[in-house]
Formats: structure tokens, C-alpha cells, sequence
């Protein structure tokens, strides 16, 4: 029987999310392959992991069981590419000792370095009112994906490197002019046509296409042990009314994932958590209060950053979080069972409350073995009602 595991974030992200996959990614047997499945978002999403022997990595582009000899990584088909961080994250990898075993679906869309510039250009012009993005060029590389749906992963194996270049046009008048109303300043002008910039990106596509195998859904038939890794989390939803315009644009809870499971696997699906909330960017947090009202130690992985500014911090209301996941797991609960995962437990306050579930995993550290497994009956820590 396939052994499943989905990993999802219970609230903004931050959650924990690159420990619990790499967790779940350990234990399968350390002679049989894993593939670890980056299912939504792109390179915004940050998963820290920290490995027994010390190493430390935030992993976007690669799966955060990576550490592991015998895990790969697949980028699903709503996976967004880019090329630039991902040559990048794999040289840190490399001076980690760590050779990436990649597959990439061919419908994954790529973002060009002039996507994240105009959303860096249109972050910075919102002043106060940002959005919060991460000016990496997500959004940006989903609206151009509607005008220009040939250009794909698979384009860069068929069509090649030429192909892929973008009508400047398009950015400078139709997307930014006439969409946002905004007259780009000459030298933003000068650095979306700038073609040093097109020759470098060009070398880091090629870097790309050689380090990674394209493979459709037909993967999934050679690995027993499959761990999908969700980015962000379910309050971030692109489909989460409540907290427009400040969301995510992908599906963060099971949505994805649902299309490859069925009755006949062994599917977990695991919603984490810290004992408190957090939130990096700009919209709403409920409960929100200064860190040290949650016990929560400084963050070594969020650092204030221009796009971003710092990690905000709330109380959790466990109720909630529960109704959420429940939810979200709603259209697969007839075969699956749900668990959760609360990490940062060593930050935890006396009152916290925990969601209560037949499997709850606690863990009291940054590292893998840091993780504690509790079963329904055990009743050592505080649950909700």
C-alpha cells in the first residue's frame, strides 16, 4: 500500500511546515525512495530545516526532506519555477554536501526576472498599502501565464531557450500602464530591456533544464512513499475572501493534492501549527499582541526584510484552527485521517491549548528527532475542548 503524507499550513505560514516534511520524510525506510512533493506556491516559500548533523538550509525550490540520500523532489504541475533562485538554492545545496535528485512536471509556469521587477516596481509604488508580497514575481508570473500560455517548463525542452523570450510591450504598457495606471521611470524601462540581464537568465534556464528530469503524473507509480509539502497557509488562501487582497495567489490547503489520492493509500494528512500565530507581510491577524505575550523566542529564519517587513505575532484560537483543517480536509476525510503538528513547543505557554486528534506530533526543537509522537490516549498536555 502507498504510504501518504500532506503537510499543510494551519494559519499565515511559518507554521513549521519544512520540519514536519522533513519528519515524515525520514521515516520511511532509508532503503526505499521518497518523493517529496512541492505542490503549490514557488520560491516565496522558505522551509527551514536543520539536520541532525547541524546543517542548516531554508528550502524553496527543493523539497525539505532533501537532506535525506533517499529523497527526491518533484515540482508538481502548480509549482511556479524560478530559475534564477533555483540555480542559486542548488549551488548552497552543493556546499552542503547535498546533490539534488529533481523531477519537474512540464505545465509548471516560469517566472522571468522582468516579473519580479514590475512587482517589485508595483510593491514599492503601494507604499503603506503594500500587499505584502515578496517581490519574487509570483503574481506577476500568473497574469502573464493568461497571454502567454506557451511558455511552460516543457517550452524549454521543445522550443528551446530562444523562444523564451518576453515582448517587453507587454510589461511597460498593457500589464503596468493600463492595468495599474502606472508610468514606469526610464530607469525601470532601461532595466526590463537591460540584455545583460536576458544573457545571464538565459544561462541560469540552461542551468535549470540540466539538472532536472521532466516527468508527468506517471512518476507517482515508482515511489511507495510519497510526502507532498504545502507552501504558506490555509488562511492565505487564495480563496480566502477574508483577507483580501492580502493572500496568496494558489490553493494552499488539499485542493491540490486531491486529484492524487484515492481510497486504496495510507494517506495522512497533517495540519501545523505553532502554539501561537504569525504573519510576515502586511493584512489582518487576529489576536494580534507583542511577541513576548505569546512566549515566542526572536525568529531565526523571518528577518525583517524590505518587502516584508517583520514577523507579526497573535494568540491562537484552537477552535478555529481546528474548524479550518477540518474543513479543508473535508472532501477527502472519508479515506484519510487528519493529525496535527504543533512545533516550537519549547516556546509554549502553560494556557496554551492544543487541537486534539488521534495522532498530534510535538516538537521541541528545530531538528527532525525533536519531534514527539502522541497517541489519542495520551493526556499529559493541555487539549481543547
Amino acid at each position: 500500500m502507498k504510504n501518504v503524507k500532506v503537510v499543510i499550513g494551519a494559519n499565515f505560514g511559518d507554521e513549521g511546515k519544512g520540519l514536519m516534511t522533513d519528519y515524515f520524510c525520514s521515516q520511511a525506510p532509508p532503503n526505499e525512495k521518497v518523493l517529496n512533493v512541492r505542490f503549490n506556491g514557488g520560491a516565496q516559500a522558505g522551509h527551514t530545516v536543520v539536520a541532525p548533523d547541524g546543517r542548516r538550509h531554508i528550502f524553496s525550490h527543493f523539497g525539505a526532506g532533501s537532506f535525506l540520500s533517499n529523497v527526491a523532489t518533484y515540482l508538481g504541475p502548480e509549482y511556479i519555477i524560478n530559475p534564477i533562485l533555483f540555480r542559486r538554492e542548488y549551488e548552497r545545496l552543493e556546499k552542503l554536501g547535498v546533490i539534488p535528485m529533481i523531477y519537474c512536471h512540464p505545465r509548471c509556469l516560469i517566472t522571468f526576472p522582468q516579473d519580479m521587477m514590475v512587482n517589485q516596481f508595483i510593491e514599492k509604488r503601494r507604499g503603506t498599502d503594500r500587499h505584502g508580497s515578496c517581490g519574487i514575481g509570483i503574481f506577476e508570473t500568473l497574469l502573464r501565464s493568461r497571454k502567454d500560455s506557451d511558455i511552460s517548463a516543457s517550452t524549454l525542452t521543445v522550443l528551446g531557450m530562444k523562444h523564451c523570450q518576453i515582448d517587453i510591450d507587454y510589461y511597460s504598457n498593457e500589464r503596468v500602464e493600463k492595468i495599474f495606471g502606472v508610468t514606469l521611470e526610464q530607469d525601470e524601462k532601461a532595466l526590463l530591456i537591460n540584455q545583460n540581464i536576458r544573457a545571464h537568465f538565459n544561462q541560469d534556464i540552461k542551468f535549470f533544464m540540466d539538472h532536472v528530469s521532466f516527468v508527468d503524473e506517471k512518476i507517482f507509480r515508482h515511489f511507495n512513499h510519497v510526502v507532498f509539502e504545502g507552501a504558506q497557509g490555509l488562511l492565505l488562501d487564495q480563496n480566502n475572501s477574508a483577507y483580501f487582497p492580502h493572500l496568496t495567489p494558489s490553493n494552499t490547503g488539499i485542493q491540490n493534492v486531491v486529484p492524487y489520492l484515492d481510497r486504496s493509500m495510507d494517506v495522512e494528512v497533517c495540519y501545523v501549527t505553532r502554539p501561537y500565530l504569525t504573519r510576515h507581510g502586511a493584512g489582518k491577524l487576529p489576536n494580534e499582541c507583542p511577541r513576548e505575550m505569546t512566549g515566542a523566542k526572536p525568529d531565526l529564519t523571518n528577518h525583517i526584510n524590505e518587502w516584508q517587513g517583520e514577523l507579526r505575532y497573535g494568540k491562537l484560537n484552537v477552535a478555529d484552527l481546528m474548524k479550518r483543517c477540518e474543513d479543508d480536509i473535508e472532501p477527502i476525510y472519508y479515506f484519510s485521517k487528519i493529525s496535527y503538528a504543533v512545533t516550537h513547543m519549547d516556546e509554549a505557554l502553560k494556557s496554551d491549548l492544543m487541537p486534539y486528534s488521534d495522532d498530534l506530533y510535538l516538537s521541541y526543537g528545530p531538528c527532525r528527532t525533536n519531534v514527539k509522537k502522541l497517541f489519542g490516549e495520551d493526556d499529559d498536555i493541555n487539549r481543547s475542548d
